[in-house]
């Protein structure tokens, strides 16, 4: 069929909300019902836990937008079409950035769908960026390379990319490709937050509550699950 699978990159809604509602804080029954104003999206994410010794990440989808084995040729048709330009339009970026996503995450040829994601990324393309450092990271149909998937995420991350600022926050948060930086982590997180990611929002709240590369902060915790909520 036409299912592709998911990237992981975003917030899962079930964890952080059940860490939420569990908060020893007066207004829970609030709380609890403004989570609820995510539970719509929850089957955006994928029902995967990465294990850590300390705490269970977040299951994470992105790209936002994935498209379907059927849409494939309609892509590669545009892409053909606009790249006949010297320099690619950002509607004709677009277009790359969504044809690679579907050959690699609907197992078409995801070596073909990286090669595209690192000439966006060679090109100066934050979503290159993050694509080609996911992939290389994840082993997503291509050989795992971490060293090369981590340069790619600080690149996109140094460019102010909110998904960049919290694929590498993952990757200190767990050890993975650096090594392991709560507070590093906390600092990406946050900035993540600040441009309106949801997912960094959500850390930023598990960081503060347990006060992981912070000072525990039960109460700034609790605001940040609402601003996560309100998204």
């Amino acid at each position: 069929g036409g299912r592709c699978l998911r990237m992981l990159a975003g917030a899962s809604l079930g964890y952080a909300a059940t860490r939420a509602v569990h908060a020893e804080e007066p207004n829970t029954t609030d709380l609890r019902a403004e989570i609820d104003k995510l539970r719509p999206a929850e089957s955006r994410f994928r029902e995967k836990w990465i294990e850590d010794e300390k705490i269970k990440l977040p299951a994470r989808a992105w790209p936002v937008f994935q498209p379907r084995v059927d849409q494939i040729p309609a892509l590669r048709a545009l892409f053909a079409e606009c790249s006949k330009d010297e320099t690619l339009s950002e509607g004709c970026r677009k277009h790359a950035f969504d044809l690679g996503t579907a050959l690699v995450f609907c197992m078409v040829d995801p070596p073909a769908g990286l090669g595209m994601y690192t000439k966006l990324a060679k090109d100066g393309d934050p979503d290159g960026m993050v694509g080609t450092g996911v992939v290389l990271m994840g082993g997503h149909g291509v050989e795992y390379n971490t060293a090369e998937g981590v340069r790619w995420l600080k690149e996109a991350s140094a460019r102010g990319h909110a998904q960049g600022h919290y694929e590498l926050a993952i990757c200190y948060y767990i050890g993975d490709g650096v090594v392991e930086d709560e507070t590093k982590a906390f600092e990406l997180f946050q900035k993540a937050a600040d441009l309106g990611h949801m997912s960094g929002m959500f850390m930023v709240g598990e960081c503060l509550r347990d006060g992981i590369g912070c000072g525990r902060d039960e109460a700034r915790a609790i605001q940040w699950y609402y601003n996560a909520a309100e998204q």
